[in-house]
């Protein structure tokens, strides 16, 4: 177990939240740390390696112990050179001088290179060979990856020397790692100094012996008796489909050098082939989507996997494969579903790549052919609208055909038309403030617009026509297919908008006597002369309370039928006495301007009002006696008549009643005349009617007064009866 042997701290998680007290858990985050630690890439290589410190000891000769020790470990009859040479043991220098002639014993492998054949992935191919002891000593071999020990000696400072710098790096770390609390720094440097240690001794340890991914040899080590053999097979298990080289050395006691032995062989992937390398698909429509069937069949002895390999597409289209993967055992069999558009018009070619995963062979299956636009037709070659009325749409029909074997995405335009929208004659009529017209109308609508049309389908294409201008027009139907080459289909329409012909009359209407205030009714005739119907608005006039003459109409709009005519009804009124005068003026939908249809003149007058009777004589009348005559007023206008009464003289022994009021249309009122006279004689006076916005009436009056002004109660004259009188 690595790490300290005693606790000298605490341990946090990575995340620095929660302090570890589990021993399993206190191990896993040692492990995840050092894991981290371990596997990054090395900074050791390059010029970039830091100059670490010399190690004086390294040059300090080994001492006799150390010597001894050495030359104890040395296998029997292993050549040690021609000289060997020891120098300073201790306090005492020794010099020891051994002169010998070593040979290298005969020692051979009856084959120096093997070569095994070509084998499947996931199978085993086994060769042999012998090592063979041509000495009288029994000798030991072992099967090693380098050539000879002064290459391990590299490896192994190479190694020792990358540890080392990990070391030095950790020591770096270990203030870092303290302060933000995962771990103090004596417990980090036990555990690191721990692997380190391990490491270092593992690595003194190391023999290097053979290995390799794919060959194996058995057995790595053994010994051979004298004047014997020692068989040796190598296995060959391959993971990828490719040629395998590798070499081992043959380290044995009795020869200088090692023997080499060359191993190479060929693993195979599986075998799989499709049912074509090519696929030419002749015509096809564009922007459609066409689909394919590829076989795979597993010809091989192993079980493999075939793959589709998604790639960018040269000729602007898009190719998919459903499935993408086949997992084929031997003689089986897989399909493929291969779907492909384009939009780029002309010939194209793709390579369409398939690949063994196992061996990275890549198939190629080459995708060929040609493409052709979808076609529209129309049923029609022209459209001729003819003579249309302006404002009034007008919708002609056509069919619109797809004679591809594809959908087709199309949309539909008029060529020539405007851009502000037109105006209905219904549109216009329901807006109370009349807009001017569009300059540049958009007088056709397209019913669809636009839209996907199945193959070998048929669509009803509408045409409204809202003609907003006076003319003789030809523009063209344009009928496009997008994401096509192939040009538009395009239909002529010719057109011709008639502007109508309205009359009115009579042009004057007059009335000679037009009461104040009371409607009057006419009429006005419009008639429209022209073949294309019309639609009129009569501009309503404009009141305010300066305005002495009102014209108003029920029917300020509407439609005339070609020859045909309508009665306008009139209100005519007047506030005003004397002669008063309007004009009536109209549009016709497409006009720019209002013009003057009629002029009406009427003369106003008040209510007609007469009395009855025209003078009143109340004869003898007695002093301070009221006597009373009636007056009737009689209205005989269809207005009603405001009206005063009054007595003509200020002191007058006459009074009326009522002095006002309101006489409506033919009606009659009595007003009462009562006079009261105080002197004898002949009295005169006379009644004033005035009567609103009318003339005035006089009744003349005349009272002969008669009898005494001395009042007697009970009166005694012209007698007084007593009655009977006794005696």
């Amino acid at each position: 177990m690595y790490g300290p042997s005693h606790s000298s701290g605490t341990l946090k998680s990575a995340d620095n939240s929660t302090t570890l007290t589990d021993s399993h858990e206190i191990l896993e985050q040692w492990k995840e740390h050092f894991s981290t630690l371990l596997n990054h890439p090395s900074t050791a290589a390059g010029d970039d390696v830091p100059q670490q410190p010399e190690q004086p000891w390294m040059a300090v000769p080994p001492t006799y112990q150390e010597f001894s020790v050495a030359l104890s470990r040395l296998e029997p009859r292993k050549a040690l050179g021609p000289h060997l040479e020891l120098i300073q043991a201790g306090s005492e220098t020794l010099v020891s001088r051994v002169l010998t002639e070593c040979i290298n014993s005969r020692i051979f492998l009856n084959k120096s290179s093997i070569s095994l054949e070509d084998t499947f992935l996931g199978m085993k191919r086994i060769g042999s060979l012998s090592i063979h002891n041509g000495s009288d000593f029994m000798v030991y071999f072992k099967w090693r990856k380098m050539s000879s020990e002064v290459e391990e000696c590299t490896e192994k400072f190479r190694l020792k020397s990358a540890y080392a710098l990990v070391q030095e790096m950790e020591t770096k770390k270990s203030f870092s790692l303290e302060t933000f609390g995962i771990i103090d720094h004596e417990s980090h440097e036990n555990v690191y100094s721990r692997i380190y240690d391990d490491e270092i001794k593992a690595l003194k340890n190391e023999e290097f012996l053979f290995s390799h991914h794919s060959f194996s040899i058995f057995p790595l080590s053994g010994e051979i008796w004298p004047h014997g053999h020692a068989d040796i097979t190598v296995v060959f298990e391959p993971d990828l489909a490719m040629t395998h080289t590798a070499k081992a050395y043959c380290d044995v006691t009795g020869r200088e050098k090692r023997l080499p032995l060359l191993m190479t062989a060929v693993g195979l992937g599986p075998k799989i082939a499709l049912n074509m390398t090519s696929l030419d698909t002749d015509y096809i429509c564009l922007s459609a989507t066409h689909c394919y069937q590829v076989v795979a069949k597993n010809i091989g002895l192993i079980p493999g996997t075939i793959h589709y390999i998604p790639s960018e597409v040269r000729c602007g289209g898009t190719i998919s494969c459903s499935p993408e993967t086949h997992h084929l055992n031997p003689e089986e069999l897989g399909t493929f579903i291969l779907t492909f558009s384009t939009s780029v018009h002309g010939k194209f070619k793709e390579d369409i790549l398939f690949t063994i995963i196992e061996s990275s062979e890549i198939i190629e299956l080459h995708f060929l052919g040609k493409t052709v636009s979808p076609t529209l037709t129309f049923d029609v070659k022209f459209i001729d609208i003819g003579e249309v009325a302006f404002g009034f749409p007008t919708d002609v029909s056509l069919k619109m055909q797809n004679l591809s074997v594809v959908p087709v995405d199309f949309k539909l335009s008029v060529l020539g038309d405007g851009f502000e929208p037109s105006l209905t004659y219904k549109e216009y009529g329901a807006l109370k403030i009349k807009p001017s017209l569009p300059v540049k109308p958009r007088e056709f609508t397209v019913q669809p617009k636009e839209g996907v049309m199945e193959p070998y389908s048929c669509v009803k294409v509408m045409i409204t026509l809202i003609p907003n201008v006076v003319h003789s027009h030809e523009v063209v139907l344009k009928a496009e297919i997008r994401d096509s080459q192939s040009g538009p289909v395009l239909v002529p329409i010719t057109y011709a908008v008639k502007f109508p012909e309205i009359l009115c009359y009579p042009s004057d209407i007059n009335i000679r006597f037009c009461f104040i205030n009371y409607p009057y009714t006419r009429s006005l005739v419009l008639e429209n002369v022209s073949l294309t119907p019309g639609f009129f608005y009569i501009v309503p006039q404009q009141v305010t309370s300066f305005t002495s003459m009102t014209v108003s109409t029920p029917c300020i709009q509407g439609i005339l039928k070609p020859k045909s005519k309508m009665k306008i009804p009139l209100t005519i009124m007047t506030n005003q006495l004397g002669k008063q005068s309007v004009s009536m003026s109209m549009i016709v939908f497409g006009e720019d301007k209002p013009k003057v249809i009629c002029n009406l003149v009427c003369n106003g007058q008040g209510p007609v009002v007469s009395v009855d009777p025209h003078q009143l004589n109340f004869g003898e009348v007695r002093l301070l006696e009221e006597v009373s005559m009636e007056l009737t007023l009689t209205n005989d206008s269809p207005v009603p008549a405001d009206f005063m009464a009054s007595i003509g003289k200020t002191k007058s022994p006459w009074k009326t009643s009522p002095q006002k009021g309101v006489l409506y249309a033919e009606e009659s009122i009595t007003l009462q005349i009562t006079v009261e006279l105080y002197d004898t004689g002949t009295f005169t006076d006379f009644v004033q009617i005035q009567v609103h916005n009318s003339r005035t009436l006089i009744v003349n009056m005349s009272a002969v007064g008669i009898g005494t002004s001395l009042v007697v109660e009970p009166p005694i004259s012209p007698e007084y009866k007593l009655g009977a009188l006794f005696t």
